[in-house]
């Protein structure tokens, strides 16, 4: 089975580093971080078409959901899941990304939230639970 491929945009590297390890670990998956959202364009363009896009909203320069026409516009490989996550639980943000109807996952992320949002989309994972 191929590996499900995950995009986190986020601009915390620390937090990004850390959840792309756990996830590549748990998961199986193959993730590519960008720590923002001209780098996710870049990536986007290039080809690299994820399964599954972890979004942050606020970042520097850019605003994590000027990014969703390119992840969610016309792909023959059909359109990745994108979950919404911020540290920001404000009414504008909130009511973006319920007009949107994307899933949202507040920071710090429950691990085990985010797992079951990737599971129920239908994401290849090879699911482990113990460390080799």
């Amino acid at each position: 089975m191929k590996p499900a491929r995950i995009l986190i945009v986020e601009d915390d590297r620390c937090a990004t580093e850390e959840l792309a390890d756990y996830l590549g670990w748990r998961l199986g998956a193959e993730v590519t971080v960008a720590d923002s959202v001209a780098d996710a364009r870049r990536q986007l363009v290039d080809g690299r078409q994820p399964d599954v896009c972890l979004l942050d909203i606020r970042m520097p320069h850019e605003n994590g959901l000027e990014l969703m026409s390119m992840l969610c516009g016309d792909s023959a490989a059909g359109e990745p899941l994108v979950i919404v996550m911020s540290g920001f639980h404000d009414e504008p943000t909130l009511d973006a990304i319920k007009r949107l109807r994307l899933p949202f996952l507040p920071k710090p992320l429950e691990l085990d939230r985010l797992l079951e949002l990737i599971h129920a989309h239908g994401v290849p994972a090879e699911s482990r639970t113990d460390r080799a």
